[in-house]
C-alpha cells in the first residue's frame, strides 16, 4: 500500500507551457482537521504547486475518505499528468490507485487475449510489446508507455464514468488497441468505419495517445489544458462510440466563414456539448444536439475529475471562429 500525502508533500509535473517546464511542488492544501505525521492530509481536489499554472490532485482511494474526499498517496495522478512522489511513510493508504486492482466491473482479459498477446510479444522487439489491460483493451509499446497507461486506465476506472466507459468497451465485444503518438494531438481510428456507424455491429479502433501532451489548446486554460489522462478519455469515448456501433460522424465540411473541416457531429457527441442553432453553408439555421447530459463524455470524466466543462470541442483559434 503507498504512503499517505500531505500539505508540502511533493508532486513532480510533467506539462510545459510554451518552453517552461512545470516541474511540479509541494502540495498547497490538505484537511487541516485530519493531521497525518503533524501535517493536513491531502486530498483528491486539493491543489499542488507548479512553475505554471496550479495543479490539481485528480486520484485518491476509493476506501478512505478524509473530509469527504478520497484521499491521496504516492504515485496518485494529478490532472496536468503528473504524480506525488513523496509521502508519509508510516501511515500506509490501500484501495484502488498506486498500485491497486482494477474494479471488478472492467472485465479482466480473457485467455484468448492473454494468448494472442504473448504470440504477438514473440516477434516483436520491446518498443512494441503488447499487454491487454482488459477485455476490451489491449495496450501497445515500451514499457514506460505501458506504465502511464495502465495508471491512466486505473484512474480512469476510479471514476464513475470513466469506469462506465471502460465497461462499455469491455462488453462491447471489440477490441481498443492504445498505441504511443509523439503528435500534438490524440487520434481514435475505427477498423471499420460503416460498422462504427451501425448500432449493434460496431468495429475495432485504435487510439494513439501522447501521455506527455497535456496541452491542446494554449489560447484557452479551461478547455484547452486538461492534462493527458482527460485526452486519453476523450480517444477513448470515440473509441467506445466505434466498439458499440453509436459513431455520430456526419458532413465533414466547412461551414461558412471556416478554413478546415471537421467530424462535427462526433466531436461535439464526444466533448457532451450543450446543444444550440448554427447557419449551415445553404444559409438555414439549424438545431444542434444537446449532449450536455449525456455520459460516458469528456465533460462526464470531467464532472468527476472535479475539472471545469468544455464548452465547445473546437478551440478558440479555430480558422474563421469556432463553427458550433
Amino acid at each position: 500500500m503507498p504512503p499517505a500525502a500531505r500539505l508540502s508533500d511533493m508532486h513532480v509535473c510533467p506539462m510545459v507551457t510554451g518552453t517552461v517546464p512545470h516541474v511540479g511542488g509541494p502540495i498547497a492544501m490538505g484537511c487541516p482537521n485530519v493531521l497525518i505525521g503533524g501535517a493536513p492530509a491531502a486530498r483528491m481536489g486539493d491543489m499542488a504547486s507548479c512553475v505554471g499554472p496550479p495543479d490539481v490532485i485528480a486520484m485518491g482511494s476509493l476506501g478512505v475518505l478524509i473530509g469527504g474526499a478520497s484521499s491521496a498517496r504516492v504515485g496518485d495522478l494529478t490532472s496536468h499528468g503528473g504524480s506525488i512522489v513523496t509521502g508519509m511513510p508510516t501511515v500506509l493508504i490501500g484501495e484502488l490507485g498506486a498500485g491497486g486492482q482494477v474494479p471488478p466491473t472492467v472485465a479482466p482479459p480473457s485467455l484468448l487475449d492473454r494468448f494472442q498477446v504473448w504470440l504477438w510479444n514473440l516477434f516483436h522487439g520491446p518498443d512494441r510489446q503488447r499487454e491487454a489491460y482488459s477485455d476490451g483493451i489491449v495496450i501497445e509499446g515500451s514499457a514506460a508507455f505501458r506504465a502511464q497507461t495502465r495508471a491512466a486506465l486505473d484512474y480512469l476506472a476510479s471514476l464513475p464514468s470513466g469506469n462506465q466507459l471502460l465497461s462499455e468497451i469491455d462488453n462491447s465485444g471489440h477490441e481498443v488497441l492504445i498505441r504511443e503518438t509523439s503528435d500534438e494531438n490524440g487520434y481514435c481510428t475505427a477498423a471499420d468505419p460503416a460498422a462504427a456507424q451501425t448500432p449493434g455491429v460496431g468495429s475495432d479502433s485504435v487510439v494513439e495517445w501522447n501521455p506527455n501532451l497535456h496541452t491542446t489548446d494554449p489560447a484557452d486554460p479551461v478547455a484547452g489544458t486538461p492534462g493527458a489522462t482527460v485526452i486519453l478519455g476523450h480517444e477513448l469515448v470515440h473509441a467506445d462510440h466505434n466498439a458499440n456501433g453509436t459513431d455520430h460522424n456526419g458532413p465533414y465540411d466547412s461551414y461558412p466563414g471556416q478554413q478546415g473541416a471537421s467530424a462535427r457531429g462526433e466531436e461535439r457527441a464526444t466533448v457532451g456539448a450543450g446543444g444550440n442553432t448554427v447557419t449551415d453553408p445553404n444559409g438555414n439555421v439549424q438545431p444542434v444536439p444537446d449532449h450536455s447530459n449525456d455520459s460516458p463524455t469528456e465533460n462526464s470524466i470531467r464532472d468527476d475529475m472535479g475539472l471545469p466543462r468544455r464548452q465547445t470541442y473546437y478551440p478558440s483559434n479555430w480558422p474563421g471562429g469556432p463553427p458550433w
